[in-house]
């Protein structure tokens, strides 16, 4: 019985020199396998408020086209509404990018309401919040906006649009921070 075991053991050691000598042994010249391939979009993640915060966080991001971006909804009520450069507070016409009043999350609890959008090209594009637009307490005024595939100074442009729009409240003079 000893010597049938002594042979099973030599029988399996052989087959794994078998299978080591088998194998080619690692070139130096072959890369290593990668980690992720060009048709696989990475996906971004924007904050949408949170706290007492009025911003998208980050407020502005690179997309390719197929990239995927979740937008987490945090704190108050908050919407990712898409607009223009040259209108920052106003609904664009035909867009399929409206999440309206379906963001409530008073509670701060991540991923409770998220959104996700796959960007179909590297088109810049722009969005807004439209909690209170018009009024001197809306969001989109208080710039509260979002833009895709732009360089920092077009964000602030387009943001600088956005507060231009806060209505001014009657009776009262300008501030420094408002001329």
């Amino acid at each position: 019985m000893k010597f049938l075991s002594s042979i099973a053991v030599m029988g399996g050691m052989a087959a794994i020199a078998l299978a080591t000598d088998s194998c080619p042994a690692p070139s130096s010249s072959t890369p290593p396998p990668p980690t992720q391939t060009a048709d696989i979009p990475a996906i971004q993640t924007v904050i949408v408020g949170g706290g007492t915060e009025l911003r998208y966080n980050p407020p502005f991001i690179d997309a390719k086209q197929g990239s995927i971006v979740h937008f987490d909804f945090l704190g108050k009520n908050h919407t990712l509404t898409e607009s223009t450069f040259e209108k920052p507070c106003t609904k664009l016409q035909g867009t399929d990018v409206d999440t309206d009043f379906n963001n409530f999350n008073p509670n701060d609890i991540p991923n409770l309401r998220p959104f996700d959008y796959t960007f179909a090209n590297s088109k810049p594009r722009y969005f807004y919040c439209k909690q209170g637009n018009g009024t001197p307490n809306g969001h989109c005024g208080k710039g509260m906006v979002f833009a895709v595939n732009v360089d920092a100074k077009r964000f602030e442009e387009f943001q600088w649009n956005a507060m231009a729009t806060l209505p001014k409240i009657k009776g009262r003079s300008p501030t420094a921070d408002e001329e």
